[in-house]
């Protein structure tokens, strides 16, 4: 820039220069003219000359002091010769001593007008010629000064081009630098992502090193604990088979010690159960805190092979996902809060049990979360219950037992209760001969291994005994139910778990827990009726229970009274339970198993089906529990006038259903063998979207839906 502006600059001075070298060559034509008038004039007034003599000594003093002053100037101008540092400054310099020069013109006109005065034409000659004698040498100066201006401005032109190249070589070298600071800045990212990644692994490995320890510290805890366990049973068995032994001994009637030695028995079966209980409490915390939810290890803490089964949070957008191979619970939020067209879960919570992962849950309110499992490599089964508000802990443990055996749950269900409701509506009897007779059957069971040895007498006295103690417990049933009644299972806040828990099992039932009662590992009901794995459960308004089968049935029971059942548990947590038969409203005649069914509550209609969406719509007329009958079942009539069918969904597909979803009118249809899912409007019975996942591009590596739900907002479909 500063080079272009010299040049402008010089090219003004160039046109300056030839403006004034055409002045002054109109000046010198004028001189030749007037110098031949002036001729004949100095010839005419020589005489007149030496008059002025004098005054020409006192002009010539005077240009002597403007040599002097020219002298000066020369020196300036030699001076700016020498700084030819700058090209603008020297410029300025020029421009100066043009305006000295202008100024001295003036003083010079200002001198000649005096000597106007007394002879205007000698004193214009005089003055014309000094000036001409001056601008020539003025002249011949710029000459010479424009030589060196050329010579600068050529050696300025030559610098230029090779500041041009140098410019060129440094705006390659600065575009190099440019993309070597790109790349720079990249391998810095790159380092900073491998810190980072470096720094994550090394915090993973040491959560999970440490993890490593307190589970092999909590193992060896347990290997501990397990064999005083065994120690423990060891003595019982000792003491059971001495006590066989004692019981197995042929006895004398000797009036009151044979009563006193039933008594002593009595003793010491209650302390053996007390023991027992100890033992039990002792191992379901030890479960309990196996099976609490856990942090999960970074954001890559997924599950170890497929998800079986997923159930969507009814109040936020949590996920919870079982494992179908590494017997874990796991609980997903949305990454960063993400919002958008597409979601990514990460795991937060992660949550292991004693067997494979077949069903998961979550209560209506999103307080409990249930899975529904295997009990370890067997064919028991097995449900796990957490309070998802107390920090994911443990609330209790459902498990197969001796004295309770029930197959592997593939579905769970909860149902919310209020018992201040329907308090004149309980269905729970006292203890009734038969009831009790069942609920002493198990004690009577463990008595009668090695009494046929014993006497018809002894066998007459302990039945005598039994039956005075049979008449003397029955009243008692009732301040023990009290007693049961009040002992509430409380999570936290001190809340009471109003919940009732249904589970189907392999074998046909549908178990019935209620999560209020104390001793809640014992189921308050059984219901019976189907043949083979019960797949789904649907409740509807907290009355009735439909489920589905593998059995192509569908049947459905009247629950509104089963909050008021009790397991009658005695103090000892031994008890019995109910049983009840449910009914069939539907068979499927395609002889493909049906594994779904939920409920439209904005339609009233219930949905089901194998290859076809069947409909049943439900008539709220019939709603009264007057107009009912009293018992959990329908009559034929009732039911046709209860439960209407419907034409079936045109879904236009014929492969299996596997699982329906529904909230508000949309509906979620997924089938086996399909890797996608279609959702409908079921007020319009259209189609809205079909979401897919990616099969990948290798055969061998397809993906597999094994469930899908709809989010609490219904704005996404999670697969």
């Amino acid at each position: 820039e500063e080079l272009n502006e010299n040049e402008h600059r010089m090219n003004q001075l160039k046109q300056e220069h030839l403006a004034m070298t055409r002045k002054l060559n109109e000046t010198e034509e004028k001189f030749k003219t007037t110098k031949e008038t002036m001729t004949k004039q100095l010839k005419e007034k020589n005489d007149e000359l030496d008059v002025y003599k004098k005054q020409h000594e006192i002009m010539n003093d005077n240009m002597e002091k403007l040599m002097d002053e020219l002298k000066e100037s020369k020196q300036c101008k030699d001076k700016l010769e020498t700084d030819n540092k700058s090209l603008s400054e020297e410029l300025k310099d020029i421009k100066s001593k043009y305006d000295e020069l202008q100024t001295f013109e003036a003083k010079y006109k200002i001198m000649s007008t005096k000597l106007k005065d007394k002879d205007d034409e000698l004193t214009e000659l005089k003055s014309t010629n000094l000036i001409l004698t001056t601008k020539a040498n003025q002249l011949d100066e710029l000459q010479k000064e424009y030589q060196l201006l050329t010579d600068k401005l050529s050696q300025c032109q030559s610098d230029r081009d090779q500041l041009k190249e140098e410019n060129v070589t440094l705006t390659k070298k600065s575009k190099a630098l440019d993309g070597l600071k790109i790349e720079y800045a990249a391998t810095q990212k790159r380092l900073k992502d491998v810190k980072i990644e470096i720094d994550g692994l090394q915090e993973e490995f040491r959560t999970i090193y440490k993890a490593k320890k307190k589970l092999e510290i909590e193992n060896e805890k347990l290997k501990g604990e397990i064999s005083e366990l065994k120690s423990k049973n060891e003595k019982l068995s000792v003491e059971n088979s001495e006590f066989g032994e004692i019981v197995n001994r042929e006895k004398r009637e000797c009036g009151t010690q044979t009563e006193f030695a039933f008594i002593a028995e009595e003793h010491h079966l209650e302390a053996l159960r007390k023991d027992n209980m100890y033992l039990m409490k002792e191992l379901n915390f030890l479960i309990a805190e196996r099976s609490r939810f856990k942090p999960a290890v970074g954001d890559n803490d997924f599950h170890r092979g497929d998800i079986n089964s997923i159930a969507c949070s009814p109040t936020n957008h949590q996920i919870i996902t079982g494992g179908k191979h590494d017997n874990s619970v796991r609980i997903w939020e949305p990454k960063n809060n993400e919002k958008g067209s597409e979601i990514t879960f990460i795991p937060k919570r992660k949550a292991f049990v004693d067997g494979t992962v077949l069903s998961v849950t979550i209560s209506e309110d999103g307080i409990l979360a249930a899975a529904g499992c295997s009990l370890k490599n067997t064919p028991n089964g097995y449900v796990v219950i957490w309070n998802l508000k107390d920090s994911g802990n443990v609330l209790c443990n459902l498990r197969s037992r001796t004295l309770l055996r029930f197959g592997k749950v593939h579905c769970v269900k909860f149902m919310k209760f209020d018992p201040s409701d329907d308090d004149k509506k309980k269905t729970n009897l006292p203890l009734t001969p038969r009831r009790h007779k069942r609920a002493s059957s198990n004690i009577a069971s463990a008595r009668s291994n090695g009494h046929k040895t014993r006497s018809s007498s002894t066998h007459k006295k302990r039945d005598r005994h039994h039956k005075q103690r049979q008449s003397m417990n029955v009243p008692q049933s009732k301040d023990i139910n009290k007693k049961l009644k009040s002992k509430k299972s409380v999570g936290i806040d001190g809340e009471i778990m109003n919940y009732l828990l249904f589970g189907g099992d392999t074998t046909g039932c549908v178990l019935c827990w209620n999560l209020s009662l104390d001793n809640c590992q014992t189921p308050v009901c059984v219901i019976n009726g189907h043949t083979d794995i019960i797949y789904d459960l649907c409740i509807v308004d907290n009355k009735w229970l439909f489920s589905v089968s593998h059995d192509e049935c569908l049947m459905y029971v009247n629950i509104s009274g089963f909050k008021n059942k009790t397991n009658n548990s005695d103090m000892n947590g031994h008890g019995s339970m109910d049983y009840v038969f449910n009914k069939k409203l539907y068979k499927d005649d395609s002889k493909y198993p049906l594994k779904s069914v939920t409920y439209n509550h904005s339609k009233n209609e219930l949905l089901f089906g194998s290859r076809k969406c069947n409909m049943f719509s439900m008539n709220t007329e019939y709603d009264d529990d007057s107009k009912m009958n009293d018992s959990s079942l329908l009559s034929n009539t009732e039911q046709k006038k209860y439960f209407k069918n419907k034409n079936f969904l045109n879904t236009k597909d014929l492969d299996h259903i596997s699982n329906l979803r529904i909230k508000d009118n949309i509906m979620m249809v997924q089938r086996n063998g399909i890797n996608y899912v279609k959702v409908f409007n079921l007020e319009t019975n259209k189609l809205i979207k079909t979401y897919q996942i990616d099969d990948g591009n290798n055969d061998n590596n397809k993906f597999k839906i094994y469930d899908c739900g709809i989010s609490w907002d219904k704005k996404y479909a999670i697969l």
